[in-house]
């Protein structure tokens, strides 16, 4: 986020530093001056580390609890940079697992590629590689399934992002999901209903993923 840009004129200024020995700084003549501050946000879970022009490094945290499971801490750093319609971001992920007696850290690689169509509609290409397998339990048996869950996947895929309104819009795509113990991928459709809600520094977006949740339902039957 570029910084706040301040520009003046002094023609002449005493200025005293209160309770400290008295420090004087006076300038008889006309002085111009140009000072660009930096401007901090704060956003749960993330923090930028570098800006540039369009484009910039951030860091992602976040800590989940899952009480008789396990305790998962996420982290993720990456770079984006846009250029004109088309962004594109490329990161690295670490994920670490606590459960009863074990700790397991995952590493993988994340990227998207969006193209803005119109003010209302973009296109969004992503995917996801983690590296290596789930974890073994401590009795020689893998993750029970409903640990296994909640272990991050590969995936890829791409959908459109239709803006309804300032505060509605939807989701509407596929992916390719890596199954769990299985050398194999399996598609999952996408389509999301999203509601923009708040505003300023405490908005958030609130999504319902009816495709993957009615998908895979039906596929139960």
């Amino acid at each position: 986020m570029p910084g706040n840009q301040i520009s003046g004129i002094i023609t002449g200024y005493t200025h005293t530093v209160p309770q400290y020995p008295s420090l004087n700084i006076e300038s008889p003549s006309s002085l111009h001056f140009d000072v660009t501050l930096p401007s901090y946000t704060f956003t749960p879970g993330q923090t930028d580390l570098f800006q540039w022009a369009k484009g910039g490094i951030k860091a992602f945290g976040s800590i989940s609890t899952y009480p008789g499971l396990m305790k998962i801490e996420r982290g993720s750093i990456g770079m984006s940079q846009q250029f004109g319609n088309w962004s594109v971001y490329i990161g690295g992920i670490a994920n670490k697992y606590g459960y009863f007696r074990g700790v397991h850290t995952q590493y993988g690689i994340n990227g998207t590629i969006s193209f803005q169509i119109n003010p209302n509609l973009s296109l969004i290409t992503f995917g996801a590689y983690y590296f290596g397998r789930p974890p073994v339990m401590q009795t020689g048996l893998p993750m029970p399934p409903s640990m296994i869950g909640y272990y991050n996947v590969s995936r890829f895929g791409g959908y459109f992002d239709y803006r309804i309104s300032e505060k509605l819009g939807v989701k509407v795509g596929g992916q390719a999901v890596h199954q769990t113990g299985m050398d194999r991928h399996e598609f999952e459709p996408i389509a999301t209903p999203y509601i923009n809600a708040g505003s300023g520094k405490r908005r958030i977006k609130i999504e319902l993923p009816v495709g993957q949740i009615l998908y895979n339902t039906l596929k139960k039957k």
